[in-house]
């Protein structure tokens, strides 16, 4: 649920004590919460409408590489900033996987 500021907020009678969970906003932000800790918030990669050929699959590449990256050892706002990355350049192209970046492709700092 989302409040008149665009924050996401919680909802009532729903805690969080053990798990994951991830709300999407899509093109917009993404919140998630491991176990029982703060809730993280990011933004969405960049993109100007013009550069976006193709939505399918991005949440996906967003998700893979979110689990990627605290399966590695990143804290969560990293790993949510490294599935913001990917699942934009896959934006790029047409298809689901044409633009998937490779590794060498994508800048140092958002790898583990």
């Amino acid at each position: 649920k989302k409040s008149d500021g665009g924050v996401v907020v919680p909802v009532p009678g729903v805690p969080v004590t053990s798990g994951a969970v991830y709300l999407t906003d899509g093109g917009e932000a993404t919140a998630a919460a491991l176990g029982p800790v703060r809730v993280t918030f990011a933004p969405a990669a960049a993109l100007s409408k013009s550069d976006v050929a193709d939505t399918t699959g991005a949440g996906d590449s967003f998700i893979g590489s979110m689990c990627y990256g605290v399966a590695t050892g990143m804290d969560l706002a990293a790993a949510m900033r490294l599935g913001a990355y990917v699942a934009a350049r896959k934006c790029t192209r047409l298809g689901a996987r044409p633009g998937l970046p490779t590794r060498d492709t994508i800048p140092a700092e958002l790898l583990p």
